[in-house]
Formats: C-alpha cells, structure tokens, sequence
C-alpha cells in the first residue's frame, strides 16, 4: 500500500466510531465457546487445561512477570 492510501485507512479508522471495544467480545466469545462445548458433551475447563498442556503456559507465566513488574514499580492499582 501506498502512503496515501494507508492515511486514508489511518483516517477510517480514527474517524470510526465504535459501540464496544474487543473485550465487550470476550464474554460473548467465552459464552459461545461453552455454548458449543455443552452441545458436543465437551467440558469447557477441560479442553481449556487441555491446550495449555498443548501450547504450554509460557505466555501465561510471562503475563505474571509483567504484573509482578508493574506492582514492584508501582504503576497500577492492585485490583482486589
């Protein structure tokens, strides 16, 4: 894509204006997920720990570093 062509898709995308944002779509895609689990006799949490025996929980493990980083550094609110 050219420079013109991508301020103008910068531009759409400034100027849009939106109802909910991508975490409004997690509960909807949780809900659906256990919606379709139920109707194949799936347990949800099961096949959830079943992929991260699969994948690994390196991206989780990395996501505790980056909490535990921020609290030492003071930059959030703890959330309890």
């Amino acid at each position: 894509i050219g420079l013109p062509q991508g301020l103008e898709v910068l531009k759409i995308f400034k100027a849009y204006r939106h109802g909910t944002s991508i975490l409004d779509d997690f509960d909807f895609y949780e809900e659906k997920e256990n919606t379709r689990c139920a109707r194949k006799g799936i347990n949800a949490d099961s096949l959830h720990e079943a992929r991260l025996s699969y994948f690994g929980t390196d991206d989780l493990k990395s996501m505790g570093d980056i909490e535990a980083n921020m609290e030492s550094l003071n930059l959030h609110e703890p959330w309890d």
